[in-house]
């Protein structure tokens, strides 16, 4: 039934609502995986404080992106590779993570998913 309600309301109050109720749950301590105002045409938000960020962390929609150059010994050679890591938006969990062998297909593919992420929150 309040699906029905909410599809009844214009988007721009649905989504006020949902994100009232999202604020509310992560003051309470409830919901850490999620911030709250993220707009999907934006990558960086101007007005997020840098002092939110983990160092070597950037914004892209909302989350935080870290990419950390790892080495691995192979045979008798050292590996070169790329961690990638999202974390919620502010910073304290992981909810994905990945390698690559390139640095900008570490980027490449977290925001990507990222992307992905939302695009099944909006399909929701």
């Amino acid at each position: 039934m309040l699906k029905k309600l909410l599809n009844l309301l214009p988007a721009v109050i649905v989504r006020q609502l949902g994100d009232n109720s999202f604020a509310s749950l992560q003051e309470r301590g409830e919901v850490k995986t999620w911030i709250v105002g993220y707009t999907k045409d934006s990558s960086l938000p101007s007005d997020n404080k840098s002092d939110d960020l983990i160092p070597g962390n950037y914004y892209y929609l909302g989350l935080q992106i870290r990419i950390v150059r790892c080495f691995r010994l192979g045979d008798s050679e050292i590996q070169n590779y790329w961690d990638w890591f999202v974390y919620d938006g502010y910073g304290s969990e992981i909810i994905a993570n990945g390698e690559s062998l390139i640095e900008e297909i570490a980027i490449t593919t977290a925001q990507k998913w990222i992307d992905d992420f939302l695009c099944e929150e909006d399909n929701v």
